[in-house]
């Protein structure tokens, strides 16, 4: 996985922070149904609501089409605000193999 401290990554992919952009770039790689999308939220310190609202549905839909949405190294307070709005989320700095 590359490195983007500036930003979020969607399988490597840079990925800017705005609800917008992320759900331009994580639906259309949701909807050809991978096995597994990885988001690593490493460089983000808050998500705001429209965010949240992204990653839940995302989630959701992900589940539904039998496919798997991980989301790695959030932070302390980015993880809790996942949680919170029931989306599974794995905490700082996880090693993806």
């Amino acid at each position: 996985m590359i490195d983007a401290p500036q930003a979020p990554t969607v399988d490597g992919e840079p990925v800017e922070p705005q609800a917008s952009a992320l759900a331009a770039r994580l639906w259309p790689h949701l909807l050809t149904a991978p096995p597994t999308t990885v988001l690593d939220l490493g460089a983000v310190a808050h998500l705001d609501a429209a965010c949240l609202d992204v990653l839940a549905a995302a989630h959701t839909y992900a589940v539904h089409r039998g496919c798997v949405l991980r989301i790695i190294n959030a932070e302390p307070g980015v993880h809790q605000e996942l949680h919170a709005a029931g989306v599974p989320s794995s905490p700082a700095r996880e090693v993806v193999a």
